[in-house]
């Protein structure tokens, strides 16, 4: 009697299209947010994100204003003050900084794990400061010839004369 499943046949797990429970959790909070955020509409309380984008929208207005005159340009700046504008640039920076988390989401570095070596040719990956030992045509040939494959001599010779090391001709 044969076992295990015909070909084309699923038995158990999850059922196609049905969500893990991680996926609900999000869905649940997102939901919850969503409502929370239309009881503050609702009841006409500004959220703290609006407020910070209508403030950067006046700041940097103002700082539009006392916008010094470029050197080239045909029309002067009547309002132009250097030290006005930079004040009202620099605070129209701090607000956009406090706003940046709302509007994008934040990326985060991820460490990506050193693999061991599989055979040893001389570069330890794991350890950095180890110098890369690039190997010579002749070896190349051996490990080829070792594991039953042609030699391609033809694109070795063209790329190097005799036993020269790879590393010179392809930086």
């Amino acid at each position: 009697m044969p076992r295990g499943s015909l070909p084309g046949e699923r038995r158990g797990g999850r059922q196609r299209g049905t969500l893990n429970k991680a996926t609900i959790e999000r869905r649940e909070l997102a939901a919850l947010e969503a409502k929370k955020t239309y009881e503050h509409a609702k009841l006409g309380q500004k959220l703290a994100k609006h407020t910070l984008a209508e403030m950067l929208h006046t700041v940097y207005t103002l700082a539009e204003i006392y916008k010094p005159t470029d050197p080239i340009a045909r029309k002067k700046n009547p309002h132009g003050n250097e030290k006005k504008f930079e004040k009202w640039l620099r605070f129209s920076l701090d607000i956009a900084r406090a706003l940046a988390p709302f509007q994008s989401p934040t990326l985060k570095a991820i460490a990506v794990p050193r693999l061991a070596a599989t055979d040893n040719d001389g570069y330890e990956p794991s350890n950095p400061d180890a110098p890369v030992v690039y190997p010579t045509v002749a070896e190349i040939r051996a490990k080829l010839a070792a594991r039953g494959l042609p030699p391609l001599a033809y694109i070795l010779d063209e790329a190097t004369d005799g036993d020269e090391v790879l590393g010179d001709h392809f930086d």
